[in-house]
């Protein structure tokens, strides 16, 4: 197992989503849901497994998970210890190396994984072709919240053009991909400090408890230098949004 993949395990001990989106909004994002009982539901970067599980629990779902890094190993625990007999189907793969029918689910989402597409015009060009008429599509990108300061995009090592739309251009992305926009939430800063100081709480506890090798102290390093910029100029900067979408449904 690489350094890197270790890492994906280590970060994640402490989060149950992967994302800045508190549980509450996340959750209140699947009672507005309308889904039939056994509905078919995809989650492209799946990781920990938290969605489809709880899509099952409420709605008796089919659910299809990917995720190519180790994370899944969490999903594939999880979901044993709280749906045991569900029908979920995890693939530890790449999105394209997962064969899946077009118009087929009644609910897509890619929360916070958008890279596995390329960007969010693409993902939803994907997930819009995955989803049957009437159907879900919900996804999660970055917002930017202001101008970034030259300062925080020379600590993320990154140009303006590189970091997210803001919320109103990620809205109009869906409409614009013909789907319609039903509700969205943003992270608030207490949510953002959440996920990133777990991050840096998971590492610094597992330095703690196990030592680290060379290659890994600098990435711990990297991290706190990282989190150093994120409380100097990126709360102001980025923030987070969840969108969810419907299909049209004819």
């Amino acid at each position: 197992m690489s350094i890197e993949t270790d890492w994906q395990l280590i970060r994640n001990r402490f989060h149950t989503y992967g994302n800045p989106i508190s549980v509450a909004k996340m959750e209140r994002a699947l009672d507005l849901l309308v889904l039939p009982r056994g509905a078919r539901v995809l989650d492209v970067g799946c990781g920990k497994g938290e969605l489809l599980i709880r899509l099952v629990e409420r709605f008796g779902a089919a659910a299809v998970g990917i995720d190519p890094s180790t994370v899944l190993s969490m999903a594939r625990a999880n979901a044993a210890a709280r749906i045991p007999d569900a029908d979920v189907t995890w693939h530890s793969a790449k999105r394209d190396d997962v064969p899946l029918e077009p118009g087929s689910f009644d609910l897509t989402a890619c929360i916070g994984s958008l890279h596995a597409f390329g960007e969010l015009d693409d993902a939803l060009t994907a997930l819009v072709a995955l989803t049957r008429p009437g159907g879900y599509v919900l996804v999660a990108d970055g917002v930017r919240l202001q101008t970034p300061p030259p300062e925080y995009l020379a600590a993320i090592g990154a140009d303006d053009t590189e970091l997210p739309r803001d919320n109103a251009q990620n809205i109009a992305a869906g409409r614009a991909h013909g789907l319609r926009a039903l509700w969205t939430a943003l992270s608030s800063r207490d949510e953002w400090d959440e996920f990133e100081w777990l991050y840096m709480y998971a590492m610094e506890r597992h330095a703690e408890e196990h030592g680290l090798t060379p290659e890994q102290e600098e990435q711990l390093v990297a991290t706190r230098e990282f989190q150093d910029a994120q409380q100097r100029w990126g709360r102001d900067t980025m923030g987070f949004g969840l969108y969810l979408f419907q299909v049209p449904a004819g």
